[in-house]
């Protein structure tokens, strides 16, 4: 068994919300506390060296990473629990696994011989296979790492070594000398082939109690990795083929896992290579957030290639003042993102790389020109951008060279854009009008439409507040959130563009005021997903109604998280589901499943920035996954 040690001065007694009790373990990268959750259960927390995660970028890496980890099958491996930060200090979380590790049973009890070494070798390839699987690598597999439980070989401490090799700098490497495949030592790309040669180095070790390429200073084992043969003295010869093969010098020359499995079963198996890990997606406009592989109590089960709540590449920075709004169209199949902020400067991003496109686009003083509306559209098979301020001046901008092509007055300063007759219109809101511009000419394309009122009383005028335009049966529809009163029984009214007439929906019927608005579809029918405060100003709600039959949709409005504190929201598909995020002002963001109101993981904080005001919202798809950009 593991002998457990007493903490020692300077250990925490508490990391998380895990009490820890006794030393596991020390090595390079950190120790290892046996711990215990609130519920009692015995758990293992590994709390790295705060110098291995120092920088902002390192701490995202960790934890994008060790949460791909918490998707590996539990069987053969340590599930991984929780990740996190405390105090600058990460530490991972994984269930408990009582048993002494490989290294110390073979010290204490000497080399595994017979069936015994036959199931540590498949049991671990077995590991290796379900690791590999969900799309991470080992990179540290040796036989510390191997715990030998009760109901068999646990492999454990997988998915951490490539966090900490991006967070280490000059010659520092990431790994134990012995058991390194030489690429890893001369700092080429990693694969599949170098945990097949780490697996193969344990088990040389657990078959002969000596390492394959021998002992002393770490240079001299470093240079016989790279150039000696593996001394496997000791080896059974029904194993010392195999084990030759899997540590050739070139991974190209290793055999895949399951080969491997495949001649240590005596099956066939498909000998196809498991591809390593996908590349990492880079690139978001202040900070993007992916949407989660399960949900809490919704019934989505497509998990996405990245972990929920997780910083995608780098935070965007630039804006002189708040991002006030952001919007995001594909350019010749890149995503691009268009910020504006209060100085009433707007700027391009590319989503992937985090690049900023061409120069920041001016125009809009600060006198009159905080930015307050950012939408993109499509007019001849030309990206446009288009622009509004407080002052209801308007700009049209060529998304691609960001050079101003127009600029307009009294256009409004809520706006939307849309179909009408095969041509890209805009919508703007001002007062209680709305009103219908051709692009890119900006002449006026139809009657202004006017939100009806019923009383003299001048203070009871609604004020549009929020614009989308959709489709319902075949026509463009739009609906209009307006800043209302108990005076008024009407805060969103929906319009027909062609008439030109208000459509009597009992959605027309939703009293108080609308601050937050977004549209969505489900099987085929538009919903609208509004927020703000009910009749009398009393409450604040969330509310989602279907455009087709104007009545309540879904049950988000009975969701907790529906408070006054939300500062914006979007919609996204998940799952072929629509599904609500919005933000708090404090930072968190929430997601939100419109059919049940229940929540889908746990709320998103950016722990990079605790007190980030959030001031702006969008979301998109890159690569099928959902990602809701965030402005600060």
């Amino acid at each position: 068994m593991v002998a457990l040690r007493p903490l020692a001065p300077g250990d925490p007694s508490r990391i998380g919300n895990y009490q820890l009790s006794e030393v596991l373990g020390r090595g390079g990268q950190g120790s290892v506390y046996l711990g215990e959750t609130p519920a009692g259960r015995p758990v293992a927390v590994k709390i790295l060296n705060d110098q291995m995660v120092t920088e902002p970028a390192a701490r995202r890496r960790f934890l994008r990473e060790s949460e791909i980890a918490r998707r590996v099958a539990v069987f053969c491996t340590a599930q991984v629990l929780d990740v996190g930060f405390e105090a600058n200090r990460p530490y991972l979380v994984s269930e408990y696994i009582q048993g002494p590790s490989l290294q110390q049973l073979v010290t204490d009890e000497g080399p595994r011989a017979g069936s015994s070494l036959d199931r540590l070798a498949v049991s671990t390839l077995t590991a290796l296979s379900a690791i590999h699987r969900a799309g991470i690598l080992h990179r540290d597999l040796k036989p510390s790492n191997v715990i030998m439980g009760r109901e068999g070989p646990v492999v454990i401490d997988f998915g951490i070594a490539r966090s900490l090799e991006h967070a280490t700098t000059g010659s520092a490497l990431v790994g134990t000398p012995a058991y390194m495949a030489p690429e890893l030592i001369g700092r080429e790309p990693a694969g599949p082939g170098s945990d097949v040669f780490s697996w193969a180095s344990t088990m040389v070790f657990a078959s002969t109690g000596h390492t394959a390429f021998g002992g002393g200073p770490v240079p001299a084992i470093l240079h016989a990795v790279l150039n000696a043969e593996p001394d496997m003295s000791g080896a059974p010869d029904r194993l010392r083929r195999l084990l030759s093969r899997a540590l050739a010098k070139r991974p190209d020359d290793r055999p895949t896992i399951d080969e491997l499995l495949a001649e240590l079963t005596g099956h066939e198996t498909d000998t196809h290579r498991v591809p390593g890990p996908a590349p990492a997606r880079h690139g978001q406009a202040t900070t993007a957030f992916l949407p989660p592989p399960q949900p809490t109590a919704s019934p989505l089960s497509t998990p996405p290639s990245v972990p929920f709540g997780q910083p995608v590449g780098e935070i965007f920075t630039g804006h002189t003042a708040a991002i006030t709004s952001l919007a995001i169209d594909d350019l010749e199949g890149r995503s691009v993102v268009v910020s504006a902020d209060a100085d009433g400067t707007l700027r391009r991003w590319d989503l992937f790389t985090g690049q900023q496109l061409g120069e920041p686009m001016r125009g809009h003083e600060r006198a009159r020109g905080h930015i307050t509306s950012v939408v993109v559209t499509q007019s001849d098979r030309r990206s446009l951008i288009v622009s509004g301020d407080r002052s209801e001046r308007v700009r049209l901008w060529d998304l691609t060279s960001g050079d101003c092509l127009e600029e307009w007055d009294q256009k409004g300063n809520v706006l939307a854009v849309g179909q009408w007759d095969g041509r890209p219109v805009l919508i703007g809101g001002r007062g209680a009008v709305v009103e219908i511009f051709d692009l890119p000419t900006g002449r006026l394309a139809c009657r202004p439409l006017t939100i009806p009122f019923y009383r003299h009383d001048p203070g009871a005028r609604p004020v549009v507040s929020q614009l989308a335009a959709t489709r319902v049966d075949g026509r463009t529809v739009i609906v209009a959130g307006c800043y209302a009163d108990h005076r008024l029984n009407r805060a969103v009214w929906t319009f027909d563009v062609a008439t030109g007439e208000a459509l009597h929906l009992p959605l027309n019927r939703q009293e108080g005021s609308i601050d937050l608005m977004a549209t969505a579809q489900h099987d085929g029918q538009p919903i609208v997903v509004s927020y703000g405060r009910t009749r009398w100003m009393r409450a604040w709600a969330m509310r989602a109604w279907s455009l087709s039959t104007g009545e309540a949709f879904g049950k988000v409005e009975q969701a907790r998280s529906v408070r006054r504190t939300i500062a914006s929201l979007a919609t996204v598909r998940l799952a072929g589901r629509p599904t609500v995020v919005h933000a708090a002002h404090d930072g968190t963001v929430r997601v939100l499943d419109v059919l049940t109101g229940q929540h889908i993981g746990q709320p998103i904080r950016d722990h990079e920035r605790p007190a980030g005001h959030v001031t702006s919202m969008t979301a998109t798809h890159i690569a099928g996954d959902p990602v809701v950009v965030v402005g600060r």
